[in-house]
This record gives C-alpha cells, structure tokens and sequence, in this order.
C-alpha cells in the first residue's frame, strides 16, 4: 500500500485477501473514505482530490485492476467490481463467458448515490452517473450524463460543478447560472487512455516495480504528464 503526503483515511475497511495486491492513494484534500477487498495481483489507484461522501466499495478480483482519475466524486452507497464473483459457463461449449474486466474513471467523474459499476465500465472525464444506475461493460465517453438499470445515455455534451444546491434559493441559482462560463469543462480522455495503458502492463512486472515504489511514481507521474 502506497499513501500519499497529506492524505487522511477514515471510516474504512481494506482487506488484502491475496498476493500482490496494489492500492496507491494520490494526495487528497478530502478524507477518503473506501471499503477495500484487494484480492491477488490487482491494483488500485486513486487520483487526487477525489471526494467521497461515504465508504466507496471497490472489489478487485481475477487479476484486474480499478483505476479512478483525478477530482472524482463518489456518492454514498456506491460499489465498484471487476468480477462477477462467480463463474458462468455455456452450456454447449463447456466455456467460461464471463472474465473479469478492469473498471477505469477518468477525471472529474460524479458519480451518484447507490450507483453500480461493474467489470469491463469505462467513464470518460467530466461524465456524471445517475442515482442508482447499473453500469456493466460500458464505454462512457467524456462529458456524457448517463442513468438507469441498465444504465442508457440520457445526454452528450454536460458538465457538473461540485457546488452543493442544497441550500440555493431562485436568486444564487442565477447567480451562478451566469457564471457557469467560468468552470472546467473536460474534453478530452487522455487519463482514461493512459489508464488503459496501465492496465496492458504485465501483472508480475507491476508487482516487481511496485515493491520498489518507483512503478507507482512513474505512473503517476505519467498521467499528470499526459493529463497537463
């Protein structure tokens, strides 16, 4: 496990349940707040300044990894997975169907309330998941609204800004309609590209590189380059 300066880690519970299991916490302004099951030779990175409401619950399984971007807001309730748990095979061909998949998020990702992304989902930067919503084996793409189980795309070309409304009346809501020009609008999916990247490198040689912590540097170092 590999903590950045500067990050506070509360109400949560990481379990490594196998060999050569990775998690990496870039530094955070916010408490992280995570339910871990970290089983052999997966890995988990997560960028900076990413907000959780309440405990996210990631399971990494079957050798595949969760990788979340930069500036990414978590809602209470949500749970990530690369595995089904279980194995499902035809019934004519005696094959296994379904292989776990790894689960990337780019940055300044919102996702909502008791929202579900399964093994093989793919969000672009700047794209927001609806409550609820159940996300399997999906392409998102940058700066897309999606919701639903199964989750449907609602609506291309939106940003959020992790302002809070709760206490808005008619008058601050204008006031930061018309201000909206000023926020940041992501367009582009380098992150997700680069976690891709990531994703192809050996499994034993990110174990290797790891345990000398320079894998994790160089990583890091490599999505800010590629994200600046």
């Amino acid at each position: 496990m590999i903590i950045e300066d500067g990050v506070s880690i509360i109400n949560s519970d990481l379990q490594f349940r196998g060999n050569g299991a990775i998690v990496y916490i870039a530094c955070n302004k916010y408490p992280v707040k995570i339910n871990v099951q970290a089983w052999t030779n997966t890995m988990l990175y997560i960028g900076e300044n990413v907000h959780f409401t309440g405990p996210l619950r990631i399971s990494l399984s079957e050798e595949q990894n969760v990788l979340i971007g930069d500036l990414c807001t978590f809602a209470v309730e949500s749970v990530i997975r690369t595995s089904d748990a279980h194995l499902i095979y035809d019934c004519i061909t005696r094959k296994r169907i379904n292989p776990s998949k790894s689960v990337l998020i780019g940055e300044k990702v919102w996702i909502g309330q008791g929202v579900t992304l399964l093994k093989g989902t793919t969000v672009g930067s700047g794209s927001i998941i609806g409550t609820c919503s159940v996300v399997s084996n999906k392409r998102i793409g940058t700066n897309e609204c999606w919701a639903g189980n199964p989750a449907k795309l609602i609506r291309r070309g939106v940003f959020w800004s992790g302002i809070c409304t709760h206490n808005f009346t008619t008058e601050t809501a204008t006031t930061f309609e018309l201000a909206k020009g000023n926020y940041n609008v992501f367009i582009s999916d380098k992150t997700v590209d680069c976690f891709s990247k990531i994703c192809e490198i050996d499994v034993a040689d990110i174990q290797k590189k790891a345990l000398l912590h320079k894998n994790f540097e160089a990583i890091s170092k490599l999505l800010h380059d590629e994200v600046n």
